[in-house]
């Protein structure tokens, strides 16, 4: 309520703001950003696509800019417990990837606005190869939200200086955090084994 009432809540980085006010606003944005998140995520439609995860279903994870560094991190994490999944940086080899799928797999492209054409494109060649298709979006009325099966939607106020780009991130991975770990709950009598082969520090 003390930053509601102050310019804190605002989100907006002025050039007048002390070190402290600018921590203060983002600490607080990233912070309301993961539990609006949380609070509004539709958890019959992540647990349907963690299902077909911990089926050991092949991934594939599409992304670009801040979104591709979301996308890589759930990739690595599925990696570490001996998932199959698959990521690039470079679109052209994403819609390679995508249009090679098959109703086998699980494709999950990750865009705040839902309008990234690379993702959509992608998206849009996997959902068409029978693939069960997500999006992780901020948008699920955007041109990749009408594409796939499953919407998961994250919430943070994209503001005219930008912050909200930091916190439309903490929103993307506070999903994939709970996706990866429903992921793991599910496959749990194995997760021993697949750490066991990885190598320790």
């Amino acid at each position: 309520m003390e930053h509601e009432l102050s310019g804190v809540a605002r989100g907006r980085i002025d050039a007048s703001d002390s070190l402290h006010d600018l921590a203060h606003k983002i600490g607080f944005h990233e912070a309301r950003s993961i539990e609006d998140t949380v609070s509004g995520l539709d958890l019959t439609c992540l647990d349907e696509v963690a299902h077909a995860i911990a089926a050991r279903r092949p991934v594939t994870v599409l992304g670009v800019g801040a979104s591709g560094l979301v996308a890589k991190d759930l990739c690595q994490k599925l990696q570490r417990i001996g998932q199959q999944c698959q990521f690039t940086s470079d679109t052209h080899l994403q819609l390679v990837q995508a249009a090679m799928r098959t109703p086998q797999d699980v494709v999950i492209g990750i865009s705040f606005s839902g309008r990234t054409v690379e993702t959509h494109k992608a998206l849009a060649l996997a959902a068409n190869a029978g693939a069960l298709s997500v999006a992780i979006t901020g948008n699920p009325d955007s041109p990749i939200g009408q594409v796939v099966s499953h919407v998961l939607t994250t919430t943070a106020r994209e503001d005219e200086l930008r912050i909200g780009a930091l916190a439309s991130r903490m929103a993307q991975l506070a999903v994939v955090d709970v996706l990866f770990a429903r992921i793991a709950q599910l496959r749990f009598d194995d997760l021993d084994a697949a750490l066991g082969v990885l190598p320790r520090d």
